[in-house]
């Protein structure tokens, strides 16, 4: 009888078997080699160049993998990704998984702000944490326009926003998207005082944003609100505000003596 007592296989599969040769040839029943205990992580899909607010495609998967790389089917414990960030970026989605036959998937993860040098960090309860190749989130096509400058307190009759109201194009992310030169076109809303907005109420934008320099309503009200429009994309709205009337105190009369002052106006409040 000969015995071998170090014999290994490194790769997990079914239908292996052994020949012996010696006086004659015999061959061995089939058999199965299963990984062994989970010892490590990687990234099966790593992540790649997207747009901000855009998910990844294809899904970042993290793979659980015994010592010798095979992946450690019998693995289902909980895989958390993390954000490694060169500015304020911020990860979004589903960052933690349980992993299903040695595989977590993540197919909702997503990063907002435009920046090179991203990296992710996958981690699992007692195995060693493992960093992704560095990734980049690019400026995507405009889907969206937002506040670059808002309505603040001015009196009836004066330029709204001193010294204007300015919006934005931004992409899924909130990043501002330069190459956006669409129309957008401002109206009033709610309109309490009964007032007129004068001034250029359509504008194209330039470099991704939109001026309204020279807006103004001409009567007092409580409850105002503008409402722009852009074709096709979603535009904030302007919050309902308050204007006061520019009042103005009687001059003294001589016999006072009282040297003549006007009290300052008050200015329209915007909320």
């Amino acid at each position: 009888m000969v015995t071998f007592s170090d014999l290994t296989l490194d790769k997990t599969a079914p239908g292996y078997w052994l020949t012996a040769t010696g006086l004659g040839t015999t061959t061995s029943s089939s058999f199965t080699i299963i990984a062994g205990t989970a010892t490590q992580l990687v990234f099966g899909t790593q992540p790649g160049t997207i747009t901000g607010g855009k998910s990844f495609s294809p899904a970042v998967k993290v793979l659980v993998l015994d010592g010798l790389g095979n992946l450690a089917t019998g693995f289902s414990g909980q895989v958390t990704v993390t954000l490694n960030s060169p500015g304020n970026g911020t990860l979004s989605g589903t960052t933690t998984v349980a992993a299903a036959g040695g595989v977590a998937t993540f197919f909702s993860l997503s990063v907002n702000v435009a920046a090179s040098g991203y990296t992710l960090t996958a981690a699992a309860a007692g195995l060693p944490d493992v960093e992704s190749v560095a990734f980049d989130v690019i400026v995507g096509p405009v889907s969206h326009v937002d506040f670059q400058t808002r309505p603040h307190d001015e009196i009836a009759g004066g330029i709204l926003g001193s010294p204007y109201i300015q919006l934005r194009g931004e992409d899924t992310g909130g990043n501002l998207v330069t190459s956006f030169t669409g129309l957008v076109t401002v109206a009033i809303d709610a309109n309490p005082g009964g007032g007129t907005l004068s001034g250029t109420t359509t504008v194209a934008a330039v470099g991704g944003l939109a001026t309204f320099s020279d807006l103004s309503i001409d009567k007092v009200g409580t409850g105002y609100t503008l409402s722009f429009s852009a074709d096709g994309l979603l535009v904030s709205r302007v919050p309902p505000s308050t204007s006061r009337p520019r009042r103005r105190r009687d001059w003294c009369s001589p016999s006072n003596r009282r040297a003549p002052r006007r009290e300052r106006p008050s200015r329209r409040r915007w909320r």
